[in-house]
């Protein structure tokens, strides 16, 4: 066979598997015509694998219960989260109770910006196939004042791009969250 003849059968193939691949399931949610935390609390129920959490600002009490049922079924919970989420009465000590790895965003130390640069994702990895992301934060204004959006896509490969930037956040940019609780510098920070 001629290299021309194994160029068109390869194209070909190509394009015979891209027919057969199976689109990725997509849903949209607004928080106009849906509780998105009912939604995600669902998802979170379901789970049986895998949860992978990246979340700016996280205050919802029955999330994180959700979280703590998941890790008590025996799933493989860890989340990612801004400084912003470290409260007095946060859930985050509930969930680290609960022996949930947490890890806190670290800025870097030197910022040539007034404002400190944030972990401003809104991300979940269900079993490495499900995404859910938009623009809700974990918190009870978000589900019920304010206006959010969600998409969930069911995608293998668009799961492995979010697990890879959950990795990435974690190992350059963390620290673990009793090692935040205990640094210096939270006595002067979201202690509220």
């Amino acid at each position: 066979m001629g290299k021309k003849a194994v160029v068109i059968l390869s194209i070909a193939l190509c394009f015979a598997s891209a027919l057969h691949a199976k689109p990725a399931e997509v849903e949209v949610l607004f928080s106009s015509k849906a509780r998105l935390d009912h939604h995600l609390i669902d998802l979170i129920d379901k789970e049986e694998r895998s949860i992978r959490l990246a979340v700016y600002h996280f205050t919802h009490k029955e999330i994180a219960d959700a979280l703590i049922r998941a890790k008590n079924r025996g799933v493989d919970v860890e989340l990612l989260i801004d400084p912003i989420s470290i409260k007095r009465r946060s859930p985050l000590h509930r969930l680290h109770k609960a022996k949930i790895p947490i890890f806190v965003w670290q800025q870097a130390s030197k910022q040539t910006n007034k404002y400190p640069a944030a972990m401003h994702n809104k991300f979940c990895v269900f079993s490495g196939s499900t995404v859910w992301t938009g623009s809700f934060n974990f918190t009870y204004d978000g589900s019920a004042r304010h206006k959010e959006n969600v998409v969930v896509l069911k995608e293998e490969s668009v799961a492995r791009d979010f697990i890879e930037e959950f990795n990435q956040i974690k190992d350059v940019h963390c620290i673990l969250f009793h090692e935040e609780m205990s640094s210096p510098q939270r006595s002067g920070r979201g202690s509220n």
